[in-house]
């Protein structure tokens, strides 16, 4: 299991590698995620932080930290 840094470095990662804002679909994300519900709500969130923040300074030249 991965805490939330990792998720939003995996998000970040997805959204290099191209893929859509759903974690659902990155395979790297999937395999690290608990099997027990409601356990993955935090690091999903966090991954979706992280394709976002990526999105936004790549599109816009903005740091995530000033948003």
């Amino acid at each position: 299991m991965i805490d939330t840094q990792e998720a939003k470095e995996l998000g970040r990662a997805a959204y290099r590698r191209g893929l859509p804002c759903a974690p659902v679909l990155d395979k790297h994300f999937v395999q690290e995620l608990s099997p027990l519900v409601g356990k993955n709500i935090k690091n999903s969130a966090a991954w979706a932080e992280g394709w976002t923040a990526a999105n936004l300074e790549d599109e816009h030249g903005l740091q995530a930290e000033s948003i």
